[in-house]
């Protein structure tokens, strides 16, 4: 695709990569999903040679249904229009798959494709870094147009965090960390759950400390929590220890002292 020059955050083909690895991560069950969405971008060699989306090959036996996305070949006027485009997309896709699957008088759910794009919906509001800076590398410093929509958007995410807990690190002689955690970061919590094996479920959040730049371990601090997938932490409520873990360690005790979730519907 010609991007007219476009910076490499405002790159449709890298925004739409990154995309599918943040849905890959917000996926719980592949098995679910029974709508595969491939975007056709356009490029030197083939373009896409239709508009909108359709529906292409249905595997019959695994119960998938390709459907395709044309993007169009002009460039985007920012990472959010392509952000509302990727979603607009994704959900034009599913309302194609419903159609589709009711005409072959198939009886599919779509319901957990719905939940999913919501939670991406709901996690570019909150302009990660994955979404505003496309650099080549992950090695490359972000671009001031970046640095400048991550710092506007971080502020507004830990403003807006609806979870505020007391967090206790373990020191690390008990198994904790050996390096503090800093302002704005991702960790895995333990809600309590576990899949059909008995394995636990564990929750991403971006942390914001409230009065610290870092805390250490063994130490104690305030801090607000922001989930990235709201609905699934709708059980939890005042009072709640959580486990704050790393590669299924517990590093970490969070009790939640209030309390403002709001879901995705």
């Amino acid at each position: 695709m010609d991007d007219g020059g476009a910076p490499p955050e405002f790159r449709i083909d890298r925004f739409v990569a990154a995309v599918a690895r943040e849905m890959d991560r917000i996926r719980t069950d592949p098995s679910d999903w029974s709508v595969n969405v491939v975007f056709i971008v356009p490029g030197r060699i083939a373009r896409p040679d239709f508009v909108g989306v359709r529906s292409g090959k249905f595997d019959r036996f695994a119960g998938k249904l390709m459907v395709q996305v044309a993007v169009p070949d002009r460039p985007f006027d920012g990472w959010e229009a392509m952000a509302d485009f990727v979603v607009e997309s994704l959900e034009a896709a599913t309302r194609e798959a419903d159609e589709f699957f009711r005409l072959e008088g198939l009886d599919v759910d779509l319901g957990s494709a719905w939940r999913e794009i919501s939670a991406l919906r709901h996690e570019l509001d909150m302009a990660p870094r994955w979404a505003v800076d496309l650099s080549d590398s992950a090695d490359e410093p972000p671009s001031p147009a970046a640095i400048a929509i991550l710092a506007e958007f971080e502020t507004r995410r830990a403003e807006s965090a609806p979870i505020r807990a007391r967090l206790r690190m373990r020191p690390t002689d008990a198994g904790g960390r050996h390096f503090p955690v800093l302002d704005a970061h991702t960790a895995d919590f333990w809600l309590g759950m576990t899949d059909d094996a008995g394995q636990r479920i564990y929750e991403r959040a971006v942390i914001y400390l409230e009065d610290e730049d870092k805390l250490e371990p063994g130490g104690v601090g305030v801090v607000r929590v922001s989930p990235i997938v709201a609905d699934r932490w709708e059980g939890i409520g005042v009072g709640a220890v959580l486990e704050l873990c790393e590669l299924a360690q517990v590093v970490g005790d969070a009790t939640v002292i209030q309390l403002r979730l709001r879901t995705n519907g």
